[in-house]
């Protein structure tokens, strides 16, 4: 049986962002794209756009900026050290490590920080 027409059943593609030193680094993602930053160390890590998914691996004193809620809603961490996070309104954090996050709020942003 043929899939319908115009519908797409593959899951959402993936922009890799890995082994990045200092410095502000930009990124617009389209919106069934997932981003995913491994490696990165000392640099400030801006999602402009709303995409499907923010995950973050391996990353050592660095901040992300999640502007727009992805369409999951969440932002997956994974063995980070020292990492900011400025999260848009209505993102939760999942953590597949035992971490300690602190939430502040910030009129429109909550800030999760380990």
């Amino acid at each position: 049986m043929a899939g319908l027409p115009g519908l797409n059943f593959s899951g959402p593609s993936r922009k890799t962002v890995q082994d990045l030193t200092e410095g502000e680094h930009e990124f617009n993602i389209r919106p069934n794209e997932s981003v995913y930053f491994i490696n990165c160390s000392d640099s400030t890590l801006s999602v402009n756009s709303r995409s499907a998914k923010v995950s973050a691996e391996n990353l050592k004193n660095c901040t992300i900026n999640v502007k727009y809620s992805p369409l999951t809603s969440f932002v997956e961490i994974v063995n980070c050290d020292g990492l900011h996070v400025h999260l848009a309104e209505g993102v939760s954090v999942n953590t597949m490590a035992n971490k300690k996050f602190m939430f502040n709020r910030d009129e429109k942003n909550r800030i999760a920080t380990n």
